[in-house]
């Protein structure tokens, strides 16, 4: 499961636990608006997961 830690900075609003499939279906269904193309679509979202957990390591938590 992909937990996001607590920083100080990051209101408690914010402080939100999701798995991994959570981010997978969100990133997915936001590709599906801008492109109808599936397979595009997967693309799309598989490349913006990969670029929004490089620019946010520092805050996920990885958790068996």
């Amino acid at each position: 499961m992909l937990m996001r830690k607590n920083i100080k900075h990051v209101p408690k609003r914010y402080d939100t636990k999701m798995t991994l499939m959570d981010l997978i279906t969100l990133f997915t269904e936001e590709a599906y608006k801008i492109c109808k193309n599936k397979q595009m679509a997967n693309l799309i979202a598989l490349k913006s997961l990969q670029e929004f957990i490089k620019k946010n390591a520092k805050g996920i938590k990885i958790v068996l």
